[in-house]
């Protein structure tokens, strides 16, 4: 193949950045549970479903899933992506000439076109805790007279422990 057929072939990978929004970019599904069920997921590209449920993420850069339900905080989960060095593999077995297969995976991994990226995360389980609770539910009053707590003096109590009367 000459290199003027290259330049052809280079073509519409040159004019990808023309056409705007995801397009066919390889995705992959990511399970989200939450206890309580019955929440809503969404990610950062606006799909979302309500727990449990099943997203697509972007295999080039993963994304953000929120995990919302009323009375509970939010959780925020992010997905990273990683090269899968199986899926390089199985692009280069696919060609020939070794410069053909420099242009894939230039134009595979360097532009982040998700054909040899995989998600770090495929299962996403998240407790929700309730709104305002930041642990606490069970906690009792402390008695300000029992071993091992801790009372705020005023400056007064302060002086006569620093400075005991004279006898």
């Amino acid at each position: 193949m000459g290199v003027r057929a290259k330049g052809w072939l280079l073509l519409p990978l040159l004019l990808t950045g023309c056409i705007s929004g995801r397009g066919m970019a390889p995705n992959q599904p990511v399970a989200v549970q939450s206890i309580p069920s019955g929440a809503t997921a969404t990610t950062n590209y606006g799909s979302s479903c309500t727990t449990p449920c099943s997203l697509r993420l972007p295999n080039d850069d993963g994304g953000t899933i929120w995990i919302a339900k009323d009375g509970y905080d939010t959780a925020t989960v992010v997905v990273g992506s990683h090269v899968d060095a199986n899926a390089v593999a199985r692009s280069l077995s696919e060609f020939a000439d070794p410069t053909d297969a420099a242009i894939e995976v230039a134009s595979g991994t360097i532009l982040g076109d998700g054909m040899t990226r995989r998600l770090d995360k495929r299962d996403v389980r998240v407790t929700l805790t309730p709104s305002g609770a930041m642990g606490a539910t069970n906690a009792k009053p402390i008695d300000p007279g029992a071993p091992g707590t801790v009372q705020r003096l005023s400056p007064e109590e302060i002086a006569k422990v620093q400075s005991p009367p004279l006898d």
